[in-house]
């Protein structure tokens, strides 16, 4: 098995396959400009990876076109919604992580838009399900490879 690349964090990005994860930590890193999102796996179809584990998902804030709305995905799953409309119904507005001139760093951690001094992690302990998809060329250059992550809610 080759190297595990960090993740702009402490823990290795997920491999290719299917899991269900309980959010440990969101933030968004000024040193490089990232959403970084650490996950505890509480169920694993990859046998390389036990439950317990730590692992890291990094969404790069370069390119707000694509950021914005991996990130939209990732919040719409974490607060247990299927689509923006069902996560607005249940109060969470997330209007703002649709034009990046409106984005801050608030804006993209909090799944309300309100900053919330008693609770700055307002994502800890949602759970979700990932599906990692093997690493795929990208558009502009075919040696640079990225992973696909699909993000869905837990059905109850």
């Amino acid at each position: 098995m080759g190297r595990v690349r960090m993740a702009g964090s402490r823990f290795p990005f997920l491999p290719p396959g299917n899991y269900v994860c309980q959010i440990d930590t969101t933030r968004v890193s000024d040193r490089k400009g990232s959403y970084v999102v650490e996950l505890v796996v509480m169920q694993s179809d990859n046998p390389n990876v036990h439950p317990g584990s730590k692992h890291s998902w990094i969404q790069g804030c370069s390119d707000l076109d694509i950021a914005l709305p991996s990130i939209k995905r990732f919040i719409i799953a974490a607060v247990g919604c299927n689509t923006e409309e069902e996560a607005a119904a249940k109060g969470h507005d997330l209007a703002q992580l649709t034009d990046a001139s409106q984005s801050d760093t608030v804006k993209l951690v909090a799944p309300n838009g309100q900053p919330n001094i008693y609770n700055p992690n307002p994502l800890k302990g949602c759970v979700l399900l990932v599906n990692v998809q093997p690493p795929q060329p990208t558009a502009n250059n075919p040696n640079s490879k990225f992973q696909r992550h699909n993000f869905n809610p837990v059905q109850r």
